[in-house]
């Protein structure tokens, strides 16, 4: 089983990325970004 990263830019985005994930039994870690650097990412 393979890990999953997904970042996003905010909330909307993660409640949509979590739920097609949910639809389709796929686990994965859903990080929203700060701006547009990915350094920026909040774990």
């Amino acid at each position: 089983m393979s890990n999953i990263l997904i970042i996003v830019e905010g909330p909307t985005d993660r409640a949509f990325i979590d739920s097609i994930a949910k639809k389709l039994n796929i686990l994965c870690k859903v990080i929203c970004m700060r701006g547009n650097k990915p350094e920026k990412v909040n774990s």
